[in-house]
């Protein structure tokens, strides 16, 4: 991929009409008030479907794109270059319009160390800025787990998030895009609904009871369990009534047995089965797997699905707690080649981050990882590592000399081409692993350092050496 360019990502076609005035290409234009002089965005996955454009970018951070779109589109910019937030910003696009857009770098807060901010102007400004405050809206405190804790009912968080939803929709009074206002204001409203379960996962992780809020409640009840449509709410009722239920059964096999229970739609038992299983296959299997794989069989109806996933789960059966490690070879911060085994074969429980400069998620966890190094700092039996899958070393080791990390370090060049990531099917990172002091599986796709859980889990690792 060249460099000196800016991806344009577009994500999602809005379905629109076009209208008659809008002949000719939709013109992109903007600047970049912190652009490097290098630097090329990635691709970000949108439904399965990726499309993009490459923007050449000029010395002074000025681009510019034509382009026909058959439909009106949202997109994105993905600024790959940034260090910190590399977050795609929306995009409106219609074809006999133009719109601009200025990306600054601001001091960022909590988590995120610098944003970028986009001010737009041009005839679809209105719609482009709505979609990038909706985006904005997972940030803000109404969603901040514990500020939700310390509200005193879900009428409570209901009533931020409707005051939050109509401040945004007010935005949108001067668009003269009818359809997109129409569209874009039950997608929202949509949305409040599904996110109503942060209120319970709020609450959980405060130790208070989620089952007891009438008005919640009435959300819970309102579900349509044979509907399509509020599949992503039938996802998170499952996940709430095995905390309620069976809080210590595997979490796939009590979705599966429960929508079982609850619905007559023979697709949504078939939905619900593939996610169960999905994150093992895409994950490398772990703990429960085999139980979760059974349920899944059972249950999922679609056999061309089931089939298509078995050659998956028969290679990641070889890879189950007690199994020895396969080796390979990857690069020190000097650039000196090391064998993994020579790494995890030390008598030690070994905790491995895989991850990378460009992932956002991976960088998010660093700083738990940093935490736990810590905590465990004087455990002789306990070792964390770090092993990325950048293909530029030079971002990789500009990281570590900004972060510092005193834990060991690696990298493998060939990233997701190499043998070890097709091997234990790393396709999506961050992917944590737990080896023990023989080099023998734990896990290949254990728990991440921010889970609360995770000081327990290699506790009981190293109870067992």
């Amino acid at each position: 991929m060249k460099k000196n360019i800016l991806v344009l990502l577009l994500c999602v076609s809005a379905g629109l009409s076009i209208n008659a005035q809008n002949q000719g290409k939709a013109v992109l234009t903007g600047t970049l008030d912190n652009y490097p002089g290098k630097g090329y965005l990635l691709y970000i996955d949108a439904h399965n479907h990726v499309k993009y454009d490459t923007i050449q970018v000029g010395a002074d951070g000025s681009f510019r794109l034509e382009k026909d779109f058959p439909q009106p589109e949202t997109g994105g910019l993905y600024l790959e270059y940034m260090e910190d937030d590399r977050s795609v910003k929306p995009l409106y696009l219609v074809n006999g319009t133009e719109l601009h857009v200025d990306v600054k770098t601001m001091p960022g807060y909590g988590k995120r160390r610098v944003i970028t901010v986009p001010t737009y102007s041009g005839v679809h400004a209105v719609e482009a800025d709505f979609l990038y405050n909706v985006d904005e809206l997972s940030f803000s405190p109404i969603f901040n787990y514990d500020n939700i804790a310390k509200m005193g009912s879900f009428a409570i968080f209901q009533q931020q998030m409707r005051a939050k939803a109509d401040e945004l929709l007010a935005k949108l009074s001067s668009s003269s895009d009818k359809v997109f206002v129409g569209e874009q204001t039950k997608k929202l409203n949509a949305s409040l609904r599904e996110r109503a379960f942060t209120y319970v996962w709020a609450q959980y992780r405060a130790g208070n009871p989620i089952d007891q809020d009438s008005d919640f409640l009435k959300i819970t009840q309102s579900i349509d369990f044979d509907n399509m449509a509020d599949m992503q709410l039938i996802g998170q009722y499952l996940t709430w009534r095995r905390l309620i239920e069976a809080p210590n059964e595997l979490s796939g096999v009590f979705s599966i047995r429960k929508i079982k229970e609850i619905s007559h739609n023979q697709d949504i038992i078939n939905a619900v089965a593939e996610n169960a299983i999905f994150g093992f296959l895409v994950m490398g299997g772990g703990e429960g797997m085999t139980q979760t794989w059974q349920a899944y069989e059972a249950a999922c109806t679609d056999k061309e699905s089931v089939e298509k996933n078995r050659e998956t789960y028969q290679h990641l059966l070889k890879f189950g707690k007690g199994v020895a490690a396969m080796d390979f070879e990857m690069q020190d911060v000097n650039g000196k080649k090391v064998r993994f085994l020579d790494v995890i074969k030390n008598g030690k429980i070994t905790y491995i981050d895989f991850w990378a400069t460009w992932c956002g998620p991976c960088c998010m966890e660093i700083p738990y990882v940093e935490k736990n190094v810590e905590l465990f700092k004087n455990e002789p039996r306990l070792q964390f590592v770090s092993i990325s899958l950048d293909n530029d070393l030079k971002k990789w080791k500009s990281k570590l000399e900004r972060d510092k990390p005193t834990w060991a370090q690696y990298v493998i060049p060939d990233n997701f081409h190499s043998e070890f990531a097709k091997e234990y099917c790393i396709k999506g990172i961050p992917r944590f692993m737990i080896f023990d002091g023989e080099g023998r599986i734990i896990s290949v796709n254990a728990e991440r350092p921010s889970d609360p859980n995770i000081v327990n889990i290699l506790k009981s690792c190293m109870e067992g050496m």
